[in-house]
């Protein structure tokens, strides 16, 4: 009687370190899911950064272009002082 308690023990104890390796595989699994979540929501944000520096850059140069376009002077010397002014 006395074996037959101790494997009813011993499964349950394994039993029970089972469950428990279980739930932390499964925690595991959901903290690497997280951490992938994050690093795309991040290249997504940086992504969006880029094109509205791209955009920005885009609307300079027209309006650059354009004034420069407009004035009577030479274009190479009304075009430094605003490369200057970018850079």
């Amino acid at each position: 009687m006395g074996k037959t308690k101790e494997l009813k023990q011993n499964h349950s104890v394994k039993l029970g370190l089972s469950i428990i390796m279980i739930i932390t595989i499964i925690i595991i699994i959901n903290i690497i899911i997280i951490i992938i979540i994050i690093i795309n929501i991040i290249i997504i944000i940086i992504i969006i950064i880029i094109i509205i520096i791209i955009i920005i850059v885009i609307i300079i140069i027209t309006i650059i272009s354009y004034s420069s376009s407009s004035l009577s002077s030479s274009s190479s010397s009304s075009l430094l002082p605003y490369f200057y002014a970018i850079s």
